[in-house]
C-alpha cells in the first residue's frame, strides 16, 4: 500500500506540472463567462417584457393624437352628412363605427395613463384591454346613433351589452391585478372557453396575485400550467387514438402538474427566475462537461504512451514494484483530475449563474409521495456536475486502455476523441432513420445521458419551453444504462490491466 500511495504522489506530481490542465481551466473560466453573457443577453424566460414607464408614456401620447383625430374627423363626417343621408347608409355607419372605436380608444389610453404600474407589468403577453375596448365601441357606437339608425337586432345586442359592460367597468377603475385577473376569467366565460382547466389555472393566478407576484411571472407560469393540464385531460380522454401513452408518461406530468402548482403557491417569490436558475446552470455544466472531457482524454490517453515513448517507463518496470499498482497508480491519478475538474465546473458555473446571469442556483423540484420535495440547490448542481460528465468518465477508461495496449498517445486520444464527438451525433441520426433498431439500445454513446433518469428537467422547470435531457436514442431504463455502463468499464479496466502486465516493455 505504502508503495502505491507514493506511485500515486509521482503520478499526481507529474500531472501537476503538464500546462494543459492550467490551460484547460483558463478555457473553463472563458467558456463559462462567455455563455453566461450570452444567457444574460438572451433570457428566454422574460416570458413577458415588462415595458419601461417612458415606453409607456410615450405609447399613450402617439396614440391618442391619432384617435382624437379619428374622433374629430367622424364627428364631422356625422355632422355634414347626418341630417341628409339615409341612416342606413353604409357611409353613415362607417362613421358611427369610427366614432365608436375612436371613443373606446381614448378610453383605454384613460385607463393606462390612470394605472401605468400594472400596464407596464403586463407587457405585451396579454393584451388584456382589447375585449373590453371593443366593447366600448359597440356602447359609443350606439349610443351615438338615432334611433331611426339602430335596428332591432342592434337594441336588442346592446341591452345584453350594457349589462356585460356594467360587470367590468367598477373592476377596471380599480385596476389591480386581481381584478385584471377576474375580467379576464370573466371574458372566457363569455366566450365558451370556461372549463375545468380555465377554472384550475384561474385559482393559481389568483392565488399568485394575492401573494404579491408579478403580472410577469403570473401568466408566464400560468400558461406552462395550462399546457400541462390540457395534455393530462387528453390523455385522460383518450386523446390522438394512434397514440399509446405510457404509464410513466402518465405520471411524469402528473408529476409537471404537481410542481406548478407549488411553484405557484409553495414558492411563490419569484417561480419564473426559480425555474430559470436551474436550466441556465443544466447549460452551463454541459458546456464545462465538454471541455472536461477534452481534458481526461489527453490525460489518460498519455499516461502510458507518453513514459514507453520517451523511455522513462523502464525505470518504472525495473523498479520492485508490481506492474498492477503501477496501472492502479496511473489510473488514480487520471480519476482524481476528473474528480477535481468537476469540482471546479460546478464551482465555476454556479459563480457565473450568479454573478454574470443574475440566477442563484435553486432547489430541484421533485415528487415523492404524491408531495413536492426540494433538493437544496447545490447538492442539485453537484450532482448535476458529476452526471454530465458520465462521458467523460467512460472515455477516460477507454482512453486509458488504448494507451495501455501499446498505441501512441497521438494515436490513443486521436481515437477517443475522434468517437467521444463523433459517435453520439451518428447515433442520433441512426436513430431518426432507424428507429425501430433494437440493437441500437446497445450502443454506449446513448447511455451518457443519465440526467433524464435520476434529475431531469421537466417544463415546470422550463416555464413554457418543454423538458430537456432526454436520451437522443431509444429509450432505455436506468437500471439497463448503468447494467451496460459498467459491464463496458470493467471490460475496457480488464484490458487496460491485462495489455500493461502482460506486454513485453
Amino acid at each position: 500500500m505504502i508503495k502505491l500511495i507514493a506511485l500515486y504522489r509521482n503520478e499526481m506530481t507529474k500531472l501537476w506540472r503538464r500546462p494543459v490542465l492550467y490551460i484547460m481551466a483558463i478555457i473553463l473560466v472563458l467558456l463559462s463567462t462567455g455563455i453566461s453573457l450570452l444567457l444574460k443577453e438572451a433570457d428566454r424566460f422574460q416570458v413577458v417584457e415588462p415595458r419601461p414607464l417612458e415606453s409607456v408614456e410615450a405609447e399613450i401620447a402617439a396614440e391618442r393624437d391619432t384617435y382624437q383625430s379619428m374622433l374629430e374627423q367622424a364627428e364631422a363626417d356625422l355632422e355634414a352628412h347626418e341630417p341628409e343621408a339615409d341612416p342606413a347608409s353604409p357611409t353613415l355607419q362607417a362613421a358611427y363605427q369610427r366614432y365608436g372605436k375612436a371613443r373606446a380608444e381614448l378610453h383605454r389610453l384613460d385607463w393606462i395613463e390612470s394605472h401605468k404600474d400594472l400596464y407596464s407589468q403586463m407587457g405585451s403577453a396579454y393584451d388584456f384591454l382589447v375585449p373590453y375596448t371593443e366593447m366600448k365601441a359597440a356602447q359609443f357606437t350606439f349610443e351615438r346613433k338615432p334611433a331611426a339608425a339602430r335596428s332591432i337586432r342592434e337594441t336588442a345586442a346592446y341591452s345584453v351589452l350594457k349589462s356585460s359592460i356594467s360587470r367590468y367597468e367598477a373592476r377596471f377603475e380599480r385596476g389591480t391585478l386581481a381584478d385584471i385577473l377576474d375580467i379576464l376569467h370573466d371574458l372566457q366565460r363569455l366566450s365558451g372557453q370556461d372549463d375545468a382547466v380555465s377554472e384550475k389555472v384561474f385559482a393559481l393566478e389568483s392565488e399568485m396575485a394575492a401573494s404579491g407576484v408579478s403580472a410577469q411571472n403570473i401568466f408566464a407560469l400560468s400558461a406552462g400550467y395550462r399546457d400541462a393540464l390540457l395534455r393530462l385531460a387528453g390523455m385522460e380522454t383518450g386523446g390522438d387514438k394512434n397514440t399509446v401513452y405510457l404509464p410513466s408518461e402518465r405520471k411524469t406530468l402528473e408529476h409537471e402538474v404537481l410542481m406548478y402548482e407549488y411553484r405557484g403557491t409553495g414558492r411563490a417569490d419569484n417561480p419564473i427566475g426559480d425555474t430559470a436558475a436551474n436550466f441556465y446552470y443544466y447549460i452551463l455544466i454541459s458546456f464545462a462537461a465538454f471541455v472536461g472531457g477534452i481534458l481526461v482524454i489527453i490525460v489518460a490517453g498519455s499516461q502510458i504512451s507518453s513514459e514507453r515513448s520517451s523511455g522513462s517507463i523502464k525505470s518504472l518496470i525495473l523498479s520492485p514494484v508490481r506492474r498492477w499498482k503501477i496501472v492502479t497508480a496511473k489510473l488514480s491519478a487520471s480519476f482524481t483530475v476528473l474528480l477535481l475538474f468537476t469540482l471546479i465546473t460546478w464551482l465555476v458555473c454556479t459563480l457565473s449563474l450568479q454573478l454574470i446571469v443574475g440566477y442563484p442556483l435553486q432547489p430541484y423540484l421533485y415528487v415523492s409521495n404524491g408531495q413536492v420535495a426540494e433538493m437544496p440547490g447545490w447538492i442539485y448542481g453537484l450532482a448535476t456536475a458529476f452526471l454530465q460528465n458520465i462521458g467523460s468518465l467512460f472515455f477516460l477508461l477507454f482512453a486509458f486502455m488504448l494507451s495501455a495496449a501499446g498505441l501512441s498517445t497521438a494515436a490513443a486520444v486521436g481515437i477517443s476523441m475522434g468517437i467521444r464527438f463523433g459517435a453520439q451525433p451518428l447515433v442520433f441520426l441512426l436513430y431518426q432513420i432507424l428507429p425501430e433498431a433494437v440493437w441500437m439500445r446497445f450502443l454506449p454513446f446513448q447511455h451518457f445521458d443519465l440526467q433524464h433518469h435520476i434529475l431531469p428537467l421537466g417544463t415546470s422547470d422550463l416555464g413554457t419551453f418543454g423538458g430537456i435531457g432526454t436520451s437522443a436514442g431509444p429509450p432505455t431504463s436506468l437500471s439497463f444504462s448503468l447494467i451496460w455502463l459498467v459491464s463496458l468499464s470493467l471490460i475496457m479496466l480488464i484490458a487496460a490491466y491485462d495489455s500493461f502486465t502482460r506486454k513485453d516493455l
